[in-house]
Order: structure tokens, then C-alpha cells, then sequence
């Protein structure tokens, strides 16, 4: 952004009952992407459970979410069939045991005077996270079950009955979505562009326009955040989520919601399995945190997870299985194809041919799921259009450009680099050249007499030359003029800056401006107002607390910012109060310093590949700052820069 400074049931049946029975149908922090073009930014619905312990200890809530109301003891594994009554309408019901991996269960819903038929859900070992493993998320005893869905106002009673059993800690969650009273999000929209990418980034909904909460840090093994795979997405698998295929586009929001909170608060994953959802409208949403930035991990194919983008339709297409099933629409499979060869482009993946599998296997690059597990997924009447998204995504990545994550190991101080053996002071001749050049690179400016005699004699004396650009970069100076900008990009737009548009900011932070007046510029600016429309007080906050905390404000904080608002604080000093807090600092810190360090080094914008591969390592420890200065030092583009 580049704002003018004036006033941006078989054996192989699909055993996955995500969503069921009527016609009807159906809440990060890492979240890259647009909001809609020209709309306000949507107001999330919520949920509320109610929770009922039909065996097991009565008087466990494990599982249950914040709005747990109650516990009934009932003899769910006897014959016949146990009646529940719901304290309000409820869309949604989840149904849940431990172990038994045959079990099934039974369930149906009423409505007025009238039962919808029964739904059957099975226990799934194979459309789920990774067991064992790096990529291994979830509790140690597997928590088995599904998610109906019975859509429209709700159902007031559940029948429940246990068909093969006995079953463990029983459960039944009903859950109601309450939708927004404001905001609406539209089909249209701008996608998230990645740098090299940009002509074949299909138009994504991102998480914020659905997704309260985001990645399950309490959850078991999910206390590191998203994974993302070495080497990046080499192949697709495809799925349905098994729900009746009338459901309406606003119901779309709430449908992911629910099974947002069947996936982490009933079973204990880490997030929502699948990378991303089609509904039938031809509509891309964002699933699994991070999917759009980088090749995250999912949880949707059991040993075919990792290298893989998991992309599953809103809609049941097995014939013979409940509820009717219909052929994917023709927006459905364009929008799979768009989206899947734009992913396998951006990691230099084709979209045709084989590749091995992360066991050993060799698949094609876009599978069904039924390929690679003993399951009908994703139905015959899309496995049978899987050829025409694989043309459709072939045409996608021919046309991508490559941004390819670096397959090197972790950037270190030892190693050779990209360019051949690491020299100590990269392509400089003497220490001062390194002094002079690093200080106009970070800083945009050259050192003064004293700085630089005291640079060039710590270099001189041992201090390696990687460190020395580590020090300049985590400096006082450097975050005044350069991280803050950069952090405010996120905080705005939720990208990394563009290095045109960071080179403008910083020359106006040099020239004098305040961080309060540059965010005053952003919150103003033509980008802004493309992602996210004319917004009121209140939508602002919500943005504000949505971009930077990852969630929806409290009460108390959307009328306190509001008043600071209404008094006269102006839109950017109420951002920065935000993203100059220590919490986003902290969040932040790692992806800032890869991002300025590269801007700084190789004067271009960061390919999000490259950003993708060294911010986790440099966050979780793998590597240090000075290791990814002397990664780049090593690049033949930094090299090229003084022959």
C-alpha cells in the first residue's frame, strides 16, 4: 500500500457425518487475507451449548464449551431411544463417546409436531489429525462421534440411540447459532495475494468473517500453533462434509462455526481440520488457521496430512447415503480447482501426475479422500469430477509463480548458504563497507563518524557480521522507524508491507511524522477502504480486536473504545494503541524481524514462501535473528546488489 500523504452406511460409506438431516441447513491469530470489497466488516454470530452426559461421570464437563448449562444421567445404551429436551431451539447437535471405534449411534430432531428422520453417526479413524508424529494433535484417548446439523430455527427435542455400542462417555451437545444483527458478508471480495502470485489468487472468505476464536493453544500437542510442512503443499485431497445441499448462503457462517467447535472443544483438536470449505454457491473459505499464508498442517486425512491442502465441499454427494445427495455444482468445482492449483503453484507443485506421499506412497497430486482411507469420501458424484478439477487447478499453476519455501535446513551462522560457502562479511571487502552499507539498509540513513568507528571496530574485533545486523534491526532506532509501519500493515491489513510501500512510510517517519498520523493515513487510505467499506465506531473496534487480538471485543472493551472514539481519539491513535501493545509486540516479533531484515537486504517485498518457512523457526527458537540475517546475507539477490 502506497497511500498519497494527503488527506489500503456402507463398509466404505463416508463415515465423517459432519452435517445432517434437513433441508435447512447450516467461532486467530494467523489470518492473511481481504475482507469484503466494498461491506462493512461482518459482525460474527455466536454459539451457546447445552450439555447432556447420558454415560459416564454425570457430573463432567470436560469437553463442554463456556456455556455449559447442565449434566443428565440417562441410560443412553439400553434399548430404545432417549428423549431430550432442549432449553432452546438448537441447530446444531453433536454427539461424542471415547474408544469403541465400531460404535454408532443414532439421532434425530423435532421440530413443531413434526421428527426429521434418523441420522447415523459413526466413529471416523481415518478423516482425522495425525495420531503419532511431528503433525500429531489431539488427546491421547480418541474422542469418537459427529456433528449433525438440523439447520433453520432449530429443533426443541433430540432422540438419541445407541445402535452398536456399549459407549464410553456418551455425550450430546446441542448447540444453537445465533446470527449477527449486523453486517453481511458478500461473495465477492478481494483475495489474499501473496507476492509472485497475484494473477491466479482465487477471491477468499477469510477466517474473521466467521471464525470467534482460533487456534486451540490449550488443546493437547496445539501449544506451538499452526505446523507448517518442510518442503510446503505437494498435493490436494478432497472432501464433503456430508449435509444436505439446500442450506442458504447465510447459513454458510454458522455451519463453520459449528463444526469449528465440534472439531475443538468436542473432539480436541487443534482447530477445524480442513484447510479450507467450498459451499455450493462457489464461495472459498478460509478453515484451518493460517491456510491461506502458508502449507499449515491439517487434520482431515490421517497420514496423508502433512504436504497437503485439505479442501472439503459444503454438501453430501455419496448416492444412497442420507441426506440426498446431489452432483457438486459447476461453482463448486471451479473454486476447488482454483484454489488447489493456486496453492500447489505458489509451493512449485504441479497439479497433475504422482507424487510419494509423506508414508511412503505414491498418489496422484489431487485425491479424493477415499484414495487414501477406507472411506466413501468425498461421495461418487464428486470423486467422479475430481478429473475436471485437476484441469481446472493444472491451468491455475502453470500460471502461478512459484514462491517456494527455502528446503535448506534452518538458516544457521555455520552452514553454507545459497550462494556457495558463507564468507564472514558477505560481499564486502573490509568491515566498515559492511558498517556503512547495513546502517543506509536498515536504517536509511549512514552512521555517523561515531557509530560507525565503534561498529566497524566491534566487527574488526570478532562481533560476526550477522550479529552486528541482528543488533541493528532489533534496535531502538530500527522499531521506531521501520518495525512500527511494518507492524501496523498487519494490525490494518493483515499482510506483510509491500517494499514500495514500506520504503514511503519510513521516509515519512524520518520526515518527522508521528506513528499516530501514519495510522491516521492507513485507517483513510483506498485499501482500506476496498477490505473493509465505510465503517462505523463500532465496526472499527470490532476490526481493531478481530486484526490484532484474534477475536471479538468484550462488552466492556467495545463501549470503552467506542466512548475514546465518540470523544474524539482518532481512528489511528486507538490502532496503535493496540498494536504497539506489548501482546501484539510479542506476537509479532518474529515475523517483523524476518520481514524488515529481508526488505532491508534484498530491497523487495518478501516472498510469503520465504516468510512461511524462517518466521516459525525463528519464533519457536530453531533459529536466531542473526541466523536469518546471515541467511540472506548468503542470497545471491543480496550479493548481486554490490557486483
Amino acid at each position: 500500500m502506497r497511500p498519497a500523504p494527503a488527506p489500503t452406511h456402507s463398509a466404505l460409506r463416508r463415515r465423517r457425518r459432519l452435517i445432517g438431516a434437513l433441508p435447512a441447513l447450516l467461532a486467530s491469530w494467523v489470518v492473511v487475507a481481504a475482507l469484503p470489497l466494498g461491506s462493512p466488516a461482518p459482525e460474527l454470530g455466536s454459539l451457546h451449548t447445552q450439555t447432556f452426559i447420558l454415560s459416564g461421570d454425570p457430573t463432567s464437563t470436560a469437553g463442554a464449551s463456556s456455556t455449559y448449562d447442565r449434566a443428565v444421567t440417562r441410560s443412553a445404551n439400553s434399548v430404545g431411544a432417549v428423549t431430550l429436551d432442549l432449553d432452546d431451539p438448537s441447530q446444531a447437535v453433536a454427539v461424542t463417546w471415547t474408544g469403541t471405534p465400531d460404535g454408532r449411534v443414532e439421532v434425530r430432531g423435532r421440530t413443531g409436531d413434526a421428527w426429521s428422520g434418523w441420522t447415523e453417526i459413526h466413529a471416523d479413524t481415518t478423516e482425522v489429525p495425525d495420531r503419532t508424529g511431528a503433525a500429531a494433535e489431539g488427546p491421547a484417548v480418541a474422542v469418537n462421534g459427529d456433528l449433525v446439523w438440523f439447520g433453520g430455527a432449530g429443533v426443541t427435542q433430540v432422540q438419541v440411540k445407541v445402535a452398536s455400542g456399549p459407549l464410553e462417555n456418551l455425550k450430546v451437545e446441542a448447540t444453537r447459532y445465533e446470527a449477527p444483527g449486523r453486517g453481511k458478508p458478500v461473495p465477492a471480495l478481494l483475495g489474499a495475494r501473496p507476492a509472485g502470485a497475484a494473477d491466479t489468487t482465487p477471491a477468499i472468505h477469510p477466517r474473521s468473517e466467521w471464525a470467534k476464536a482460533g487456534w486451540a493453544y490449550g488443546n493437547d500437542d496445539c501449544e506451538s500453533g499452526p505446523k507448517l510442512a518442510d518442503g510446503g503443499v505437494k498435493f490436494a485431497v478432497v472432501h464433503h462434509t456430508v449435509n444436505s445441499n439446500t442450506y442458504g448462503e447465510s447459513e454458510v457462517p454458522g455451519m463453520l462455526a459449528a463444526i469449528y467447535r465440534f472439531h475443538t472443544e468436542s473432539r480436541g483438536w487443534c482447530d477445524i481440520a480442513y484447510n479450507f470449505v467450498i459451499d455450493r454457491f462457489g464461495r472459498i473459505w478460509e478453515a484451518r488457521t493460517g491456510s491461506i499464508a502458508g502449507a499449515v498442517i491439517g487434520g482431515h486425512a490421517q497420514g496423508f496430512n502433512t504436504n497437503s491442502v485439505g479442501v472439503s465441499f459444503l454438501g453430501q454427494h455419496n448416492s444412497g447415503d442420507t441426506p440426498t445427495a446431489v452432483a457438486p455444482t459447476a461453482a463448486q468445482l471451479e473454486a476447488a480447482g482454483s484454489v488447489i492449483g493456486w496453492k500447489l503453484g505458489t509451493n512449485g507443485s504441479p497439479a497433475t501426475g504422482t507424487v510419494t506421499a509423506p508414508n511412503g506412497t505414491t498418489i496422484e497430486r489431487i485425491v479424493g479422500h477415499r484414495d487414501v482411507g477406507s472411506t466413501s469420501c468425498p461421495g461418487g458424484l464428486l470423486w467422479d469430477k475430481l478429473a475436471t478439477i485437476r484441469t481446472k487447478a493444472a491451468s491455475v499453476a502453470s500460471k502461478t509463480t512459484p514462491t517456494t519455501p527455502p528446503t535448506t535446513t534452518a538458516p544457521t551462522t555455520t552452514t553454507s548458504g545459497p550462494s556457495g560457502p558463507s564468507k564472514p562479511l558477505g560481499p564486502f571487502a573490509s568491515a566498515a563497507e559492511l558498517v556503512d552499507q547495513s546502517y543506509q539498509d536498515v536504517l536509511r540513513r549512514k552512521p555517523n563518524a561515531n557509530e560507525h568507528n565503534l561498529a566497524t571496530a566491534a566487527v574488526s574485533n570478532g562481533l560476526k557480521a550477522e550479529e552486528f545486523l541482528a543488533n541493528l534491526v532489533t534496535g531502538t532506532e530500527a522499531d521506531s522507524m521501520v518495525r512500527q509501519p511494518a507492524r501496523l500493515y498487519r494490525a490494518y491489513f493483515l499482510r506483510n508491507p509491500d517494499h514500495d510501500g514500506l520504503e514511503f512510510w519510513v521516509s515519512r517517519r524520518r520526515a518527522g511524522w508521528s506513528l499516530d498520523r501514519i495510522s491516521n493515513e492507513f485507517a483513510a487510505s483506498a485499501e482500506f477502504t476496498k477490505r473493509y467499506g465505510s465503517l462505523t465506531s463500532g465496526q472499527f473496534v470490532d476490526l481493531v480486536y478481530r486484526n490484532v487480538m484474534g477475536r471479538a471485543p468484550d462488552q466492556a472493551g467495545r463501549v470503552f473504545w467506542e466512548g475514546r472514539l465518540a470523544a474524539g481519539t482518532s481512528r489511528g491513535k486507538v490502532m496503535t494503541g493496540f498494536s504497539e501493545s506489548p501482546e501484539y509486540r510479542t506476537k509479532t516479533e518474529a515475523g517483523i524481524s524476518v520481514v524488515v531484515l529481508y526488505d532491508a537486504m534484498i530491497r523487495a517485498t518478501i516472498p510469503q514462501g520465504t516468510y512461511d518457512y524462517l518466521e516459525p523457526r525463528l519464533r519457536n527458537g530453531t533459529t536466531s535473528t542473526a541466523g536469518v540475517a546471515r541467511y540472506f546475507m548468503d542470497k545471491p539477490e543480496y550479493n548481486a546488489r554490490f557486483k
